[in-house]
């Protein structure tokens, strides 16, 4: 219910963001970042307040919308909130790694998180902990792992030995 509009939303802005940055890595590198932190942190403003809102009202609103049936649904959306809020404001600019040229560390992000992803979901079936706690812990890596991401996006974007900086030599 909640990452389809989180998906359309992030693939639109996405597509504007990919185009421009593009542009600005070639023509205008400082840009880059400036556009970058902009763009996140507008984001991170706009969607502050209504993933606050939907963290705390999401268990009443399954009810009311589902039925009392669906009350750990609107738990379970509760606990997922950081992982959407922190989808909605990196999403946008997570091609960031491709666009200057750091593939492999792109490469490595995602493997890492796999490999942690897979890791943790076998301890907690091996150690029968519940659904609730596969969920908590699904949030908290997904979270970790988009700001790391946005991190390394920044480190990206400052890096002098991208594949367009090597052309301009």
């Amino acid at each position: 219910m909640v990452g389809i509009p989180i998906a359309m939303i992030t693939t639109a802005v996405g597509q504007v963001f990919y185009g421009k940055a593009s542009e600005l890595q070639r023509e205008n590198p400082q840009a880059l970042k400036k556009v970058y932190w902009k763009l996140t942190s507008r984001l991170f403003l706009i969607f502050l307040l209504p993933m606050g809102l939907f963290a705390i009202l999401s268990p009443m609103l399954f009810t009311w919308v589902f039925g009392s049936n669906w009350v750990m649904a609107g738990v379970y959306a509760q606990m997922l909130t950081p992982m959407f809020f922190i989808q909605l404001v990196v999403l946008p600019v997570s091609q960031i790694l491709y666009i200057t040229g750091n593939q492999s560390l792109q490469l490595l992000w995602d493997s890492s998180r796999f490999v942690l992803l897979l890791v943790g979901f076998f301890f907690i079936y091996h150690f029968q902990v519940g659904m609730t706690a596969a969920i908590l812990f699904f949030s908290m890596t997904m979270t970790v792992s988009y700001v790391l991401l946005f991190l390394l996006g920044n480190w990206g974007i400052r890096r002098k030995d991208t594949i367009y900086a090597n052309q301009m030599e």
